[in-house]
């Protein structure tokens, strides 16, 4: 019982600290995308898509050797 209430209060303040630093974190990104153009966030997709692609064609390369 001592452990689950430990438990639980090491998780409300880990929430608490989570839910400020996302706040933050998320004002940042809208504040950076805002000064940014559509461009990056396209190249880094295409990239992270093509990255994705290789490793998929890699693996099933792998497995059926």
């Amino acid at each position: 019982m001592i452990l689950a209430c430990a438990f639980l209060a090491l998780a409300r303040f880990g929430v608490g600290r989570w839910a400020a630093w996302d706040r933050r974190e998320r004002l940042a990104v809208v504040r950076g995308a805002a000064s940014r153009g559509p461009l990056r966030p396209a190249l880094t997709f295409g990239a992270t898509h093509w990255v994705a692609v290789a490793m998929s064609v890699a693996t099933v390369a792998l497995i059926w050797r």
